[in-house]
């Protein structure tokens, strides 16, 4: 993202786009478009999620803690190969992943939890 302003608008673009890398060798990729929540500033932004997508580059299943995930396991795995867009805003919420920074504050780990 640009130097400047948090709101996208400003920039011409409809959403914010943010690529969070992690994991061993940084094989899990989170590509976040997000709004943005009116009051953040630079280069802390934050916003709404419109939609991210997650892919597991690696050759081994990767897993995530989600603090804020509304029911059963907090950890959720990611396994090799995974390629997935989440866009429902009662899913996002559900994983507690409704804002960015939801978002980048996940844990990721290729050690899976006991």
């Amino acid at each position: 993202m640009p130097n400047g302003t948090c709101d996208p608008a400003t920039r011409g673009d409809a959403f914010n786009i943010m690529e969070l890398a992690a994991g061993s060798n940084a094989s899990v990729v989170v590509t976040v478009r997000y709004g943005w929540n009116g009051t953040s500033v630079k280069p802390n932004c934050d916003g709404p999620v419109k939609d991210l997508r997650v892919r597991n580059t690696g050759a081994a299943t990767h897993w995530a803690l989600l603090p804020a995930k509304k029911n059963g396991d907090l950890w959720v795995a990611i396994p090799a190969g995974t390629d997935s867009t989440i866009s429902s805003p009662g899913q996002l919420a559900n994983l507690g992943l409704s804002n960015y920074s939801d978002v980048a504050g996940v844990q990721v780990t290729s050690v899976q939890p006991v």
